[in-house]
């Protein structure tokens, strides 16, 4: 999520987040195309509870907001199953053989 080497990292405070008493960390990028991040962190758990990442380029600003995570939650295999739209063409893929140029 945050690579130590391109940020620097501190604790900014501790605020409540949906009843949860939380660390706020702020992540600053050390290079300018990197996005500023804010993080929850659960007190008692370390577990992620929001993050807020936003962006700022020549062209302008976009702000990210995760919140609402839960762990461990049971999800379905037909979750990750592709069902392409009708009347799409699909290529299937074999990676264990290199592609043939034309």
């Amino acid at each position: 999520m945050i690579n130590l080497e391109e940020y620097d990292v501190k604790l900014s405070g501790e605020e409540k987040v949906d009843g949860m008493d939380c660390y706020v960390i702020e992540a600053t990028p050390k290079r300018v195309f990197l996005p500023q991040k804010k993080l929850w962190i659960d007190k008692e758990t370390f577990r992620l509870v929001r993050l807020v990442s936003t962006t700022q380029a020549w062209f302008g600003s976009g702000t990210i907001e995760i919140k609402d995570i839960e762990y461990n939650t049971d999800i379905s295999d037909s979750e990750f199953e592709f069902v392409p739209p009708e009347g799409v063409k699909v290529f299937e893929n074999d990676l264990s053989k290199p592609p043939k140029l034309k």
